[in-house]
């Protein structure tokens, strides 16, 4: 297994999300469900909406886009106001200083208000 790397986790609410996308019928949102793959099935139909158990801590959600079957295209450009879909920028804890760093000057540069931090995911408990 490899070492952990920087990533950025992005925040958001449901409602930023369904006013981002046009509050569209062809586009479900849904909290993605955490199970146990050894004890329950995913099912066809809602496979997209479901991950490992391990995964839990995401709290994901995901937005689908649902295309007609004939459609052939790889994927689709649905624009949006950055700003007010991302209320936070997570940044990994396994990230260094100078990434963090790196992605609030970005960021600025493009005139973004939008709030950078790190995780507290691999802090310790106070107790």
């Amino acid at each position: 297994m490899s070492a952990p790397s920087a990533g950025v986790a992005i925040r958001t609410t449901y409602a930023n999300l369904n006013d981002c996308l046009g509050d569209d019928p062809d586009i479900a949102i849904a909290r993605v469900r955490y199970i146990d793959f050894k004890q329950a099935f995913a099912g066809i139909n809602d496979a997209i909406f479901r991950k490992r158990h391990s995964r839990s801590h995401e709290n994901e959600v995901r937005a689908v886009i649902r295309e007609p079957e004939s459609s052939d295209k790889l994927g689709l450009l649905r624009p949006i106001a950055v700003n007010r879909l991302i209320d936070q920028v997570v940044v990994s804890p396994f990230a260094s200083a100078w990434f963090e760093e790196v992605l609030k000057e970005t960021l600025g540069r493009f005139g973004s208000q939008i709030e950078v931090g790190r995780s507290e995911i691999a802090q310790e408990p106070f107790f």
